[in-house]
């Protein structure tokens, strides 16, 4: 089991009042100047685009990169030394401490840059000490698991935050005056769904081809879009689609 402490977040020091509205107007200029910016160096599909936008995959990272190594810098995520109590088939892990630096036993370092360089398939092997024994001890994998998943967790939300802060100051800036924006033909909701569907296929064979994710299968994708469509799309009644649904869903379990 892992056991650990978040530190307290402080808030930021202000002289007064006065001098938060200065900092906070002074702020705001910098995020309209960072928000020109990526319009320029993004183009066209920015600030609409999805982080999982294909055509700008590798800005996107870029800029993930970007609001990871300043993850990394906050003063509540410094790394963290644990202490390994190895008693059992699985090790317990305890954040080093005042009341414990003395305590014989094997330590080991968690930093945020390490936790997010491991693919996503190695880091799934460590929940039940899958992984080799090389890299870690398999007793020390589950807890070290534990620990990681948070920490990764966080760092992508706030990767998600900052991206979306980014697109809607963006946003502001194409639209100054608050007045809704006359948009092009937008495409018949049919038209979406498929667009969609094409986009996530890519997006899974890319995942499972490129980036070894365990988690990407795109045939079961494929036949839950089937599946979805035989549904949708039917020009049958209820009672006929609902019957379709049932066999589909039978034919769903017979891959398995």
């Amino acid at each position: 089991m892992a056991t650990s402490k978040k530190p307290a977040v402080q808030s930021a020091s202000f002289a007064s009042i006065s001098d938060l509205g200065f900092k906070q107007s002074a702020l705001n200029a910098t995020l309209d100047d960072m928000a020109r910016y990526a319009l320029e160096q993004f183009g066209a599909g920015f600030p609409e685009m999805s982080p999982r936008d294909e055509e700008h995959k590798a800005k996107i990272e870029e800029l993930y990169n970007g609001y990871l190594s300043h993850f990394a810098t906050l003063p509540s995520r410094q790394p963290v030394t644990y202490l390994i109590l190895d008693k059992g088939p699985v090790a317990q892990w305890v954040a080093e401490a005042s009341h414990n630096k003395d305590t014989k036993a094997e330590r080991y370092t968690v930093s945020v840059h390490a936790v997010m360089a491991h693919s996503q398939q190695l880091f799934g092997k460590f929940k039940n000490g899958d992984a080799s024994a090389e890299i870690m001890p398999k007793s020390w994998q589950p807890g070290y698991h534990a620990i990681a998943a948070d920490i990764r967790k966080d760092v992508q939300t706030h990767q998600s935050r900052r991206f979306n802060d980014l697109k809607k100051k963006a946003k502001e800036i194409q639209n100054p005056n608050g007045t809704e924006r006359k948009r092009d033909a937008t495409k018949d909701i049919a038209k979406r769904i498929k667009d969609e569907q094409e986009a996530l296929m890519k997006s899974c064979r890319t995942a499972r081809d490129s980036r070894g994710d365990v988690t990407a299968n795109p045939d079961r994708l494929a036949l839950g879009f089937e599946l979805f469509n035989t549904v949708y799309f039917s020009e049958y009644d209820i009672p006929t689609v609902r019957k379709m649904f049932i066999e589909m869903i039978a034919k769903l379990k017979h891959q398995q």
